[in-house]
C-alpha cells in the first residue's frame, strides 16, 4: 500500500513490548492475588471489581432514598419554626 509515496507493511506491524509491565490491569491482578486461590482468572477478577461496584452503588441508592427525611423547618430555630408555621 502507498499513500503519498510512504509504504507501510501491514502484516508486519508488531506492538512494542515493555518489559516488567503487567498485561493485566493492577486493581486485577490485586484481586486475584489476595483472593487466597479462590480467583483463578482476569476474567473473574473482573466480574468481582463490577460486582463490588454494582453493590456499592446500590447501597449508595438505598441510602440516599430511604434515608431519614428530614425538613427545613427541624434546621430553623424554635422562634422562626413557629412563625413558619402559622
Amino acid at each position: 500500500m502507498a499513500y503519498g509515496g510512504v509504504e507501510f507493511e501491514g502484516d508486519k506491524y508488531r506492538p512494542r513490548i515493555i518489559p516488567g509491565s503487567a498485561r493485566a490491569p493492577k486493581m486485577i491482578l490485586w484481586v486475584m492475588r489476595n483472593s487466597h486461590g479462590l480467583i483463578q482468572s482476569e476474567r473473574q477478577a473482573g466480574y468481582v471489581l463490577l460486582s463490588i461496584v454494582a453493590a456499592l452503588f446500590l447501597f449508595a441508592i438505598v441510602i440516599f432514598s430511604f434515608g431519614q427525611r428530614t425538613s427545613v423547618y427541624d434546621y430553623l430555630p424554635n422562634n422562626l419554626h413557629s412563625d413558619a408555621v402559622k
